[in-house]
């Protein structure tokens, strides 16, 4: 076999490759043994008549298409074996000679990576200190959201923070903009309502009736898509007025939100978690920022191919999304006045600078030697399911080799993602202030949990528990904290399945005993 390559942009490569003559006369020899059984040649039994029947009968032109066929897929495999490539992307192939056959493949490569200096990248650790007001911010919703609406105690105009119930219909020109809105509740100066709307609702009573018209402009990214460019008509009637009940600042309260005992209690707890959740985001900031940087000094000639199928996978993510708020992507293009061609070119710079971010980190996973064995994924199934009552159930999970491939992912990642800070900070971590203070106490208490046989979800500078999310301060609820990962999420999930599969079959049992 002879191969010649020529390198182009985008990781492009030209293959002329060609069969020796030895190579061409075997690849003949298997093609006729290949059609002789396929054809009925008059005298002989079928798949025994010599190969120069065959030829006279077939021609000799369709033996020859037959074994260049048979053998190009072998070298094209060889060659790249040859010159150390790896194909991203479809090859296109031509056929150059028939015999003894010659063919060019042009096809997209994984791309060389040469990497830039690195452990030279500096940035400064994260100051990250809660502000003043923000834990009373927090106890203030979380009240708001306990609280219960109430009827008036005396009549009066809503105000900001009150509940009102509204008919509304909408109308462009004579027609029904939208589907009309009856009992309608809104809470004023939160509900996101246009702002006219919400002083226009203020001068009423209820039971008092008003018309409205607004215009928006075509350029005004303030609203929906479909509303720019309107004047609209707006019809209400003020059905109703609540206000707020506010619970009490107690234990009562403090247990309800928190689980907790008292309100001291509470607001530590919210402290640490508003904390985690800034501690969370700068680090991520200052990851990024480490990743960018060290992408940027390097070379990487990103292949189109791998751009396409990073904006493929955004968009199978965006259609998913879309999917759970009962729209289609194609919807969304049309609210969005955009073509998906055009949605997908808006894609771009931000799918090549993941992929080229992405080609850099794992060149400097080999260049940091960062592998993982096996050991270090039995270490890791051991600390996530030590102290655990059904450790032996939730290790039999992790086993598999589906979640020991995504520990594998994970436990990459986070060794990664803890040298290059380490580089980059040169070893003083990501963050300073009051989270990195709160997060070594973290740490301090895994290790002391560690030790006395009791494992929680852990991982250097990452959220190590939460009692109260960002979300749950919104929603009044006690939430998971996000230093779980998805696949210790996807274990618990099969692990309360598979206890409550065995409930279900010990009651069938006890059943049928009866």
């Amino acid at each position: 076999m002879k191969v010649s390559v020529a390198k182009s942009s985008g990781s492009v490569v030209q293959m002329n490759i060609a069969a020796d003559d030895d190579e061409f006369s075997k690849a003949m020899n298997q093609a006729y043994r290949r059609v002789v059984k396929e054809f009925n040649i008059p005298g002989f039994r079928k798949g025994k008549a010599p190969r120069h029947i065959v030829e006279r009968m077939l021609g000799r032109d369709a033996l020859v298409e037959e074994a260049g066929m048979g053998i190009m897929d072998e070298l094209y495999r060889r060659a790249l074996e040859q010159e150390g490539l790896t194909p991203v992307s479809e090859p296109e192939v031509n056929v150059l000679e028939p015999e003894p056959i010659a063919f060019q493949v042009v096809v997209q490569v994984y791309p060389e990576i040469t990497l830039g200096d690195y452990k030279s990248i500096r940035v400064e650790p994260r100051e990250v200190n809660l502000e003043v007001g923000a834990v009373d911010e927090t106890v203030d919703r979380l009240r708001k959201n306990a609280a219960e609406w109430v009827d008036l105690p005396k009549p009066r105009k809503p105000a900001d923070g009150d509940q009102v119930t509204i008919d509304m219909t909408v109308y462009d020109g004579d027609e029904i903009f939208q589907e009309p809105a009856e009992d309608m509740p809104w809470v004023l100066g939160e509900a996101g309502m246009f702002e006219a709307l919400e002083e226009a609702i203020k001068t009423m009573d209820v039971g008092d009736a008003t018309e409205l018209t607004l215009a928006f402009e075509e350029d005004d990214e303030t609203v929906a898509p479909e509303v720019r460019g309107t004047t609209l008509r707006y019809e209400m009637t003020l059905k109703g007025i609540k206000e707020r009940d506010l619970p009490e600042l107690d234990a009562e309260f403090a247990g309800k939100i928190g689980g907790l005992e008292s309100i001291d209690e509470l607001r530590s707890e919210i402290r640490k978690d508003l904390l985690r959740e800034k501690a969370t985001e700068a680090r991520t900031d200052v990851l990024n920022e480490i990743v960018n940087a060290m992408a940027e000094a390097s070379e990487v000639d990103v292949p189109v191919a791998m751009v396409d199928a990073e904006i493929d996978s955004q968009v199978t993510q965006m259609s998913s999304r879309l999917a759970q708020s009962g729209m289609d992507l194609e919807t969304f293009l049309e609210i969005s006045k955009q073509t998906e061609a055009e949605f997908r070119n808006e894609m771009r710079p931000d799918a090549e600078r993941r992929v080229r971010n992405s080609l850099v980190m794992q060149q400097i996973t080999e260049a940091e030697s960062l592998s993982i064995t096996p050991a270090d994924i039995e270490e890791e199934i051991s600390r996530l399911t030590g102290g655990m009552e059904n450790s032996e159930r939730m290790r039999s999970i992790y086993e598999s080799d589906y979640f020991r491939e995504r520990l594998l992912s994970e436990v990459q990642d986070r060794k990664l993602t803890d040298r290059i800070i380490e580089i980059a900070t040169d070893g003083r971590g990501a963050l300073a202030g009051e989270a990195a203070d709160l997060l070594a106490e973290d740490a301090e208490a895994q290790a002391v949990a560690a030790d006395s046989g009791v494992i929680e979800v852990s991982g250097e500078e990452e959220d190590q528990s939460a009692p109260i999310s960002a979300e749950a301060h919104e929603a009044g609820e006690v939430e998971e904290s996000e230093a779980v990962s998805e696949t210790e999420v996807a274990v618990a999930e099969i692990s309360d399945d598979l206890e409550q599969k065995a409930v279900e079959e010990d009651e069938n049992e006890k059943t049928e005993s009866a």
